[in-house]
Formats: structure tokens, sequence, C-alpha cells
């Protein structure tokens, strides 16, 4: 037979000129498994056919005389642009988004219409109209049309028209049609999306290409294709989620860096009480006892990076950084001191907040005013402190770094 992969892999999705909405991933009404799931992902994967709308297939409905036409000028990959301007029938109006690839078909002996001067493109499409377009477009490429199976095993092959006995037999012998069952062929049954797209792989795969077929497994990214030829059997699995781990690959798609680390404290951290939740880490640095959480807020959905500093005579200094939500909202940092030092520090969360502490105020401070100045290094200490353990922690949990939340990870010379 001949080869045809370079048209079928050059053509141009005609239904786009339909008044269907394409859609470029799975339908919801075709489950896998199938009699018609391969057929329908095949003529989606190469542009054949599309959804009557985002994520729709319609597999039930008919397809009209006109509609399969269009959908055979696709497979040709044909240009329509001079079929445009007439009409070839007294029924198909100029302009009409069938109408180029209706007068195609009649220039070039596929369809002489079903007579008087009509073509009947309202009509739906019988099986036996279906395998008789293919078979005289079989004709026209100059492939062997000679193979011819047996219609007497089928109860209603009386039915076949004598115009389409001899495509019928064609259509047999190469596997693109058979019975419905009961020992039926249906010849004037219509045809629906789903049975047309079914026929319209076997006849793609069994009499326009050549090619010993070696299609890939599609996966979450990838669609199946042939290692050979390079048709597509199907699109993209796709994953089964649009924010958070798919289910399929284990690949993380997530909206953003907040809504990642959410899914790891929730996923790996310990409760702190019914509506939060923390990964945290200890550090002793000189003898000193440092603890570092990251915290998720189930309620307000923040993140709050903290340090708890205990001192031997049992004061301690907190610390508060609330990390910006997936809006890119920036909390304010709180801090409060106790004990020996004890200054009260506001100001809003910045990405070069470990370049200094000018973005930052002490608005009350108490203690010995000798240790102003000491009060404000060690704020700035355990703004870097923080930042850095806090770094830590979501590195070895959530694979992530501050960075992804827009930290300049800097001011770390002096930390342990």
């Amino acid at each position: 037979m001949k080869k045809l992969i370079a048209l079928i892999l050059t053509a141009l999705m005609i239904f786009a000129a339909l008044p269907m909405a394409a859609f470029g991933g799975r339908f919801t009404d075709v489950e896998d498994g199938k009699w018609y799931t391969e057929g329908i992902n095949f003529c989606a994967a190469n542009g054949y056919m599309a959804g009557v709308a985002e994520g729709v297939f319609d597999r039930k409905a008919n397809v009209t005389r006109s509609m399969f036409v269009v959908i055979l000028a696709a497979i040709d990959g044909v240009d329509l642009a001079t079929y445009e301007s007439y009409t070839s029938f007294s029924d198909v109006a100029v302009g009409k988004w069938y109408t180029a690839a209706i007068n195609w078909a009649a220039e070039n002996n596929i369809t002489a219409g079903i007579g008087d001067g009509l073509f009947g493109y309202k009509n739906p499409i019988t099986r036996e109209q279906m395998i008789l377009f293919f078979y005289t477009y079989a004709n026209l490429k100059g492939i062997d049309t000679s193979a011819r199976g047996s219609v007497d095993s089928f109860t209603d092959s009386g039915r076949i028209h004598s115009w389409a006995e001899e495509a019928m037999k064609w259509g047999i012998a190469e596997g693109i049609i058979g019975g419905i069952g009961d020992g039926l062929l249906d010849p004037r049954g219509y045809s629906t999306r789903a049975q047309v797209a079914v026929v319209i792989r076997m006849f793609v795969l069994n009499v326009l290409s050549d090619c010993d077929h070696d299609f890939t497994v599609a996966s979450c990214t990838e669609g199946s294709v042939c290692k050979n030829c390079g048709i597509r059997n199907s699109d993209p699995i796709g994953h089964t989620t649009d924010n958070g781990i798919c289910g399929l690959c284990g690949a993380e798609i997530f909206a953003s860096a907040h809504d990642k680390l959410v899914y790891y404290i929730n996923l790996k951290g310990d409760p702190v009480s019914s509506t939060t939740k923390r990964l945290y880490k200890y550090v002793t640095i000189d003898e000193q006892s440092y603890h570092v959480s990251v915290i998720h807020n189930q309620e307000t959905n923040e993140i709050t990076l903290n340090t708890e500093v205990y001192y031997p005579d049992m004061s301690f200094n907190i610390l508060n950084i609330t990390l910006p939500d997936s809006n890119g909202t920036h909390y304010t940092l709180n801090n409060s001191f106790t004990g020996h030092l004890g200054p009260y520090i506001e100001g809003e969360f910045d990405a070069n907040i470990l370049d200094g502490y000018g973005d930052f105020i002490v608005t009350k401070y108490e203690g010995n005013e000798d240790d102003y100045a000491l009060a404000l290094v060690t704020t700035n200490y355990l703004l870097a402190f923080t930042a850095k353990y806090a770094d830590k922690i979501i590195s070895e949990n959530a694979n992530m770094s501050l960075t992804d939340y827009g930290f300049t990870m800097k001011g770390f010379s002096n930390i342990p």
C-alpha cells in the first residue's frame, strides 16, 4: 500500500472552522479501555477530530456527511483555499465551514452527492457511505483497493446498496469495518462520532500507511508516538492534579512556592495544635539552645518562621517571620524579647532583609540604654540565623529554598 505518512503528519485541523471547540487533552466522556478509546485518542492527537466543548467529545452524537468530508480533508492535508469561492451542489452554500471540503471531494471524484444535484450535507452519514468515501479516496491516492472480504456471514448483507457493495467488501478485507454484533453489519445505520473515530484509526493505520507501527507508551507529559514513522497514537495522559503531586508520575505541580511548602509541612510536619503543624530543628551553638520551626496555620494559611532562644536563667527571645502567601502578600515581622534585652520590632518583610536591618525599627525597648545597640545586633543576628536554619529545614523536607520566596540568602558569614 502506498505510504502517506508525510501527508498525515502535515494535516491541519480543519475542524477549527466548525462551530466546535477544540480540546487538547483527555475528554471527560471518554473512558479508558473501551472499544472507542484508542480511536478517539488517535483522532484527537492527529487533529482529525476535536471536542464539541472543552473536555467533551460527545461520542454518541451522529456525524453528518459534511462533517465527515471535512475530516477526510484534514486527513489528506489538502490546502482548501482554492475550493472556497464556489459550490458544487445546490444545497451547499458558498462560504460555509464545510463548502471548500465538499468542493474538493467532488472535484476529485471522492463523492458525487446523493443525486438531483444535492450533497445532503445535513444528513447523518451511514456506515456504507463512510466506507465508500474511504474507498474512493484510496483510489484517488493510487492505493491498491483490490482486496475483497465476504459479507455472506452477515444476516443483513442484503441491505447493502449496490453502489456500496464493492467498497464494503474492501473495507471488511482491510479490517476497517466489521459487524456490530448478533451477525449484523448494519450498512445503513448511522455512524456516531465514536464509531467514525475508530474507523478513521483503522483506515489510517491499515490503508494509508505501510509502516509496522511501534508506538511508545503515553506518559503524563508525552503522547504515544510511532518510533518508526512518527504518527501520533494519543495525546499525553495528563497529570492527575493541577496543584499538588501527580498520582501517576509523582511530579510536583504547585501553583506557588507557598502551596508547595504548605503541602510538605502538612505531609511531614508534627501537630502543634488542631490547626497548626510544624517542621522544626534544635540547634545548639556554644552551649546556647535554639529551637527553629517552620509553622503552617491552616486557618489563615500563613507560614511562619520561628526561633526561640533559651538562656541559662530561663529568659528567652522569640522571633517570628511570616512568609508571603501564594498571592505574594507580605506579612508583618513580629519580634519580642524578654529578659535582659527586649526590643520590639515592626516593619514589612522584604526580600533584602538579610542585607541589614534598615527595613525595621525598634519601637520599644526595655532595659539598660547601653544595651540598645546590642539589641539591634541581636535582632539582625536572629533574622539571619532564623533564615539560615529555616532554609535548612525547608530544603531537607520540601526540596526547595527560601530563595523561592524571594529571600536574598546573605548575612550568614558569622553564623555557625
